[in-house]
Formats: structure tokens, sequence, C-alpha cells
């Protein structure tokens, strides 16, 4: 019997392991996108510019709403702009920024069609901070910061029913930018402007809306940029700001329409600009 038993075991077939199946590798290959955008330094990576310029032809339109006549006017035409922004350190940089109007002009006279031209100036320097939200080349970034903002409006000093303006004041911004993909994002900028000084400049009409004024400002911008190379961008951009003044007391100038000095004058001025751009780094 033990015999029997022993000349089964050595006749039987010996234990063979089972072969898994087949199966596609649970890790895909990554593309050569996926590769160069978790690439921190990849040499097609902007974010090794140390500094950025830009310029961009835009077209201006500002509407100055108020039942006050000398503040209430619409200006429109091209312009050019112009920025920088330097980086001292991968997170901090400063921010430069200039734009003038090239043949804006406004309606001179109450009664008349007659028009003058105008020169609408912005120019901005700030401090900003950046933060990525990853090494990927395709990370949501910000951009937050604080500005200076210089806002003029010029015009021919011997004008008696319009005014030159001059409006100052600290904002804070914050912006955001979200790539679609390696080479295209979207922007989005929003500022705050929570006290403005305005100063209405002497001309023929020596104009005082009042006493006293106070004054705040917002602004939004929604943008898409496309990266050519590191060095290389093109982009688009279209921007508001609305200013919002009220003034205290009585104007010192009689409205050329109603022939009445009034009183409270409130003025809601809107800035839309619209702007197509070239930037250069390095």
């Amino acid at each position: 019997m033990s015999d029997n038993i022993k000349k089964k075991n050595i006749d039987a077939p010996e234990n063979v392991k089972a072969t898994p199946p087949q199966t596609e590798d649970a890790t895909k290959k990554l593309s050569t996108s996926d590769i160069e955008a978790v690439d921190l330094d990849h040499a097609e990576d902007k974010r090794q510019n140390l500094v950025i310029i830009s310029v961009a032809p835009n077209y201006l339109y500002v509407n100055s709403s108020s039942h006050y006549w000398f503040r209430n006017y619409h200006s429109a035409g091209p312009g050019i702009s112009i920025g920088a922004d330097v980086w001292l350190s991968p997170t901090v940089g400063i921010n430069i920024g200039y734009l003038t109007s090239l043949v804006a002009d406004v309606k001179a006279e109450p009664t008349a069609s007659r028009a003058i031209l105008t020169d609408h100036r912005y120019s901005t320097v700030g401090l900003q901070f950046r933060k990525y939200t990853s090494t990927s080349r395709r990370s949501l970034n910000f951009v937050w910061g604080v500005k200076f903002s210089d806002y003029e409006m010029s015009l021919p000093a011997e004008e008696k029913y319009r005014t030159r303006l001059h409006t100052t004041g600290l904002g804070l911004s914050i912006k955001a930018t979200l790539p679609s993909t390696i080479s295209e994002a979207w922007t989005a900028e929003s500022e705050l402007l929570p006290k403005l000084k305005v100063q209405e400049e002497k001309t023929a009409a020596s104009l005082k809306s009042g006493a006293d004024v106070t004054s705040y400002g917002v602004k939004l911008s929604l943008g898409r940029e496309y990266i050519l190379d590191r060095r290389n961008q093109v982009f688009w951009r279209i921007s508001h700001r609305v200013d919002k003044s009220v003034y205290e007391g009585t104007a010192n100038q009689n409205d050329p329409i109603t022939g009445i000095a009034p009183k409270g004058v409130s003025v809601t001025t809107g800035s839309t600009l619209l702007e197509f751009g070239y930037a250069w780094g390095e």
C-alpha cells in the first residue's frame, strides 16, 4: 500500500505556478508635452525670465456720467500701452505700466458740435508677489500686489466748458493665470482703489465741482496669452475701470444747460480698454 502511494506521488505531475494574464501597464508613458510641462528647468519655461517688457496698441473709451454738464462727456480713440515686470526673486517683483491715448477727443461746448483733442494718460508702479500651485508649466498661478495709480486727462487750457483732471491713489490687485496648455493661458485680474484723490486742474473754466470729494475705483480685466517660446508671447486683454466721485457743497460754476450751480455733484467715470500686444522676456 505504501509503495503504491509513493509511486502515485512520483508519477504525479509537478505543480505548475499559474501565469498571470497579460494586462496593460497601469502607468502609461507620458507624452512629450506632459514631460515638458513638469520640467521646471525646461528651456522654454518663461518663469525663468527676470524681465518682461510688453507693448500693446489699444483702443480706449472713456464715459463720464454726471448731471453736471462740465463733468458729463465721452471720449474715445486709439492709444499705446507699455509695461515692465522686473522679478527680484522668484516670488517678488516690481511692475511698471504706462498708457496714453493718441487722438482722443471730447465735445467742447454744450450748444455746438466742436470737439477738442484730449489726452488720457495712465501710469502705475507697484510691488508684486507671485505664487505657483505646482512646478508644472500648466500650474495655476497668482500675482498680487500694491500699486500707485496716476491718471491725467489733459486738454487745452483756454477751454471754458471743460476742465483738466488728475486722479491718484493706491490700489490692491490680484491676477490669476490659468494655462490651458503649455502654450496658451487665460488671465483674469481685479483691482480695488479704495481712496482716490481727484483734482480739477485749472483751465479757463476754473471749475470746482464741490468743496471736497470722496472717490474710489474698481477695475476688472480678462485676457488670453499665447506663448511662442520662452522669450516671445502675444496677448489680448479687455479691461474696465469704474471711478465713483461724490462732491460736497455747491459747485462754483453754473451749469450751462440749467443755469444753476448744483449741490452734491456725483460723477461716475467708466474706462474700457481693448489691447492686442506683444511681450518679450529675458
